[in-house]
Parts: C-alpha cells; structure tokens; sequence
C-alpha cells in the first residue's frame, strides 16, 4: 500500500512539473515570446534614394521637311514616384550645325499616349502635351541651353495629363513663330507649313540632351553641358 501511494504522489509530482514547462497551446497564443516580435525589426532594410535627375533622351539627327528626329527616351515610369518630376524642372542642351537660314523656329519638345478602345484598337496620340515654343527660340548654328519650364506647367491637349504614366512617344518638333505652323510638309494635317521657301530653312541637323531635375534638386549638369547657365547649377 505504501509503494502504491508513492509511485502515485510521483507521477503528480511528474505531471505538473510537465505542465510548468511545457505550458497549453492556448497559453502561448495567449502571450508571443519575446522573440517573434523582434522578428518584424525592419531596422536593417536597405532603403534606396529616389534619383535626383533623368536624361529623358539624347539623340542627333536632321531636321526634315518630311520626316522627324525620333529618339528613343529613358522615362521613369512614373512622373509623380519615387521622383516627382511633374513639378520640377525641365532641361535642354541643343548644337545645331548646318541651318541653311537664320529664320528664327520654336523648339518643342511633345509627348503622346495612345489610348487603347474595348475593341482591341488604339487610339493613336490621343493625349497630348507640349513645352512651350518662345522658350526655345533657335535662329543659327551654336549651342544652346534652355529651360523649358516644369513638365506640369506645359501645354495639354484638352487640359489633361496624366503624370503616373510613361508617354507612348516623344519627340522635338520645330514650329514656324510667324504662322504657328509646325515646320514640317506631312504627317501633321493642318498644322504642316504651307509657304514655298521651307526648302530655305530645312533640312539642319541638331544634337538634343533632354533632362528633367525632380521637384526640390538641382540639375548636376553632365561633363558636357559645361557653359550652362550658372543660375542653373553652380557646377555649369
């Protein structure tokens, strides 16, 4: 009898020994170890800047009567994040070589997106916005710097843009400040210019840097842009 009542007082002395250390599931959903919380520290994640400055394109080419310089452009894809270039400012270096005149022509610089239809087509060049041309006025062979405004503040076709998306194309177009008209004999309807003598100003060629500096930076103007405009960068 006293062995029975022993072995028993032993094995209740085993099971809440058990039970103080290896406590219910219940309890410990009821109080996490200290050690799951210090799992969520974030404190050691990289965390990237958002760039500065974008060259939006560089490209050579000549001005045609019937054709135009298309660059291929290095857009973020978003104008608004992580960078917001919609309300910064908008850079150009142009070296024009070759212009047959001294005819004064606008400089713009455009952008279009398609817009798609339930159908499966597109809509080409539905949305459109343009820098403005008394910005960059060009008139002979040199280099020239422009500052064409912050991309929000130019132009747009039925007053809308949308600035979270990439643009379908972009391109420089020359205009006629005497007619309004582009400087070009196809592909633009009735904006094409319609005088004889556009075989006295055309064809030129011209390089273009286009670069766009986000909301609150300064441009950090490339090796080549030296001569710029010091209210621009100290660095020009």
């Amino acid at each position: 009898m006293r062995l029975r009542r022993a072995l028993a007082l032993a094995c209740i002395g085993g099971a809440l020994v058990a039970s103080a250390l290896f406590p219910a599931p219940s309890a410990l959903a009821e109080s996490p170890p200290e050690a799951t919380i210090a799992s969520a520290d974030t404190s050691e994640v990289a965390i990237v800047p958002a760039e500065t400055q974008r060259t939006i394109f560089q490209v050579s080419g000549t001005a045609q009567k019937d054709s135009y310089i298309r660059p291929v452009p290095n857009q973020p894809l978003n104008y608004l994040s992580p960078a917001q270039y919609r309300d910064g400012k908008a850079y150009l270096r142009v070296v024009v070589s070759g212009k047959p005149s001294t005819k004064p022509l606008w400089l713009h610089i455009c952008m279009w997106r398609h817009r798609p239809t339930a159908g499966g087509q597109v809509v080409k060049f539905y949305w459109e916005t343009c820098s403005t041309g008394t910005l960059a006025t060009i008139t002979t062979n040199k280099t020239y710097y422009f500052d064409i405004g912050s991309f929000g503040s130019w132009w747009k076709k039925n007053g809308s843009w949308d600035y979270t998306q990439q643009a379908s194309d972009i391109r420089p177009l020359l205009k006629d400040p005497v007619t309004g008209k582009l400087m070009y004999t196809r592909n633009c309807a009735t904006t094409c210019y319609e005088r004889p003598d556009i075989d006295s100003h055309l064809p030129f060629s011209m390089s273009i840097d286009f670069i766009m500096v986000r909301q609150g930076s300064t441009l950090k103007p490339p090796a080549t842009w030296r001569g710029c405009p010091k209210t621009w960068s100290s660095a020009c």
